[in-house]
């Protein structure tokens, strides 16, 4: 079976990299600041997400030069 394949914004492909228990391929998350502030996300927080794969992974918002968070 082929992993999903993840678009951005645009329609073009994702970044993807292994997810850490399984090595299976997940996509890079980006948020506009837009959203995030509405949803009172701040830089630096840590959020917690189940990817595709179902395992949990936590991540830091990190602000990015473009207005994204990576």
């Amino acid at each position: 079976m082929s992993p999903p394949l993840w678009v951005d914004e645009h329609g073009g492909a994702r970044p993807i990299r292994p997810c850490p228990r399984c090595q299976r391929e997940i996509p890079v998350n980006r948020w506009p600041v837009k959203t995030l502030s509405t949803t009172k996300r701040w830089p630096y927080q840590v959020m917690t997400f189940v990817k595709w794969c179902g395992h949990q992974q936590e991540v830091m918002l990190v602000p990015e030069g473009d207005g994204w968070h990576a």
